[in-house]
């Protein structure tokens, strides 16, 4: 069965506004980010929903609208509401106690784009969390880091209660100026090897404050059952095929495709493996749709048609063609039409 994926799920806006008014907030114009997602900035008014493809886009904009900047980031991931996260927060919300929630084996498959929340277990007892972000594109690593690291300082004492106490976390760079110290409040490790977050393990067992078992289990059977089946505005594999039928000509294809997507190469690459394609079929299967196309209904020449696909040559194209049919292009071409005549008659 193919593994269920985030890919092609619309999800709540929540995200792209808490950035917006953080830009806002330090006198950035928010528009570039926008437009990268594909809205129009004039209006200033967001979608209820937007696809993942069109997050990530705004948040590569974001980052570069930002600078490096680390402590801006961690409070804006300290503004965070679970309202954001959509029905997503009703699993978080009505779990038994932190254990139960960070073990659950469903909890791997959210993260921000890529990341991923890893419960560390001692003995039995839940002791914390690691933060990996090995998975996540090398430019955005930090941003999701500390992003998520804010998100989780906010968010867990608001489930469990007001007393709820880290004893430390740990964080693989620097904070020259110490701005993260001051605005974290909890003891921080920096230039560690991993991202953690720790907090003594009875912590775990304390009932969250809207904590309903029965709750629980419905609503992670109805997110279990959304991630499986994804219902979609668009279909993640129609986007990227339409992107590839868009370009075939470039020469970079896959780079062409990625950036037009908003995703760098490496994460269209990822997110193409985890729903169970290949890019190199998905190039294939497009040219020889569109081949098929332009030789039933088009009376460019043979060349122009085989340049058209991304082919360097003829000879390549025919090759291809000859795979996909069974016939050569130019024979291809007077059958579909009902014409007559061998091969050196074709256009070329």
């Amino acid at each position: 069965m193919r593994r269920s994926h985030l890919d092609a799920l619309l999800l709540p806006d929540g995200s792209m506004r808490i950035m917006i008014a953080t830009l806002e907030r330090e006198g950035l114009d928010p528009s570039p980010a926008i437009s990268a997602a594909g809205f129009d900035p004039s209006s200033r008014t967001l979608q209820r929903q937007v696809s993942p493809e069109q997050e990530l886009a705004f948040q590569r904009a974001f980052r570069e609208i930002t600078g490096y900047r680390p402590d801006l980031w961690f409070r804006m991931g300290m503004d965070y509401t679970l309202a954001a996260f959509g029905q997503f927060a009703l699993v978080i919300m009505t779990a038994p106690n932190l254990r139960v929630l960070l073990t659950n084996p469903d909890l791997g498959r959210f993260g921000f784009h890529g990341l991923k929340l890893r419960p560390i277990v001692i003995h039995h007892r839940l002791i914390g969390i690691e933060l990996d972000a090995s998975q996540v594109d090398d430019d955005m690593r930090d941003m999701a880091l500390l992003v998520s690291l804010g998100c989780v300082l906010r968010f867990y004492p608001e489930l469990v209660g007001d007393d709820f106490a880290f004893t430390l976390v740990c964080l693989p760079f620097s904070d020259p100026d110490g701005r993260l110290r001051e605005i974290a409040g909890v003891p921080l490790s920096l230039n560690a090897d991993r991202a953690l977050a720790l907090w003594p393990d009875a912590q775990s067992e304390r009932p969250l404050r809207n904590a309903n078992p029965v709750l629980y289990e419905a609503y992670t059977a109805a997110a279990r059952s959304l991630l499986d089946a994804p219902v979609t505005g668009e279909d993640f594999r129609a986007r990227v095929s339409g992107a590839i039928a868009s370009h075939l000509s470039e020469p970079a294809l896959l780079e062409t495709v990625a950036g037009s997507l908003g995703l760098t190469a490496r994460t269209l690459q990822r997110r193409l493996s985890r729903a169970g394609l290949k890019f190199r079929t998905m190039v294939d299967q497009c040219r020889r749709e569109a081949a098929i196309q332009t030789l039933v209904f088009g009376d460019a020449p043979l060349t122009q048609v085989a340049w058209g696909l991304g082919y360097t040559d003829l000879a390549s194209f025919a090759h291809a063609f000859q795979r996909w049919t069974g016939s050569t292009p130019g024979r291809f071409r007077r059958q579909a039409r009902g014409e007559d005549g061998e091969d050196a008659t074709a256009r070329r």
